[in-house]
């Protein structure tokens, strides 16, 4: 007898139409979020380009920023809302 890495699992009806209805769920909050996210950029003024690449360079201790206070500003306003 050989040991698989992965065990087969009866999964029911059911199971697979919970899972169906919480993937769904979770694709709608994205959507929501995603878009909310869009709305909080256009009332800071801030592009999402230009947001990534401050995010991007915040995230990274190599990766120096080239933003500016108003944009360090904009950027702190929209990852706190």
């Amino acid at each position: 007898m050989s040991l698989t890495a992965q065990e087969q699992q009866d999964i029911s009806d059911k199971e697979l139409v919970q899972f169906a209805d919480a993937y769904t769920e979770v694709q709608v909050l994205n959507q929501q979020s995603q878009q909310k996210m869009m709305s909080i950029l256009q009332e800071e003024g801030l592009e999402i380009e230009r947001f990534n690449e401050i995010q991007q360079a915040k995230m990274d201790p190599n990766k120096k920023s080239d933003a500016t206070d108003v944009e360090k500003k904009k950027h702190e306003n929209i990852t706190t809302k």
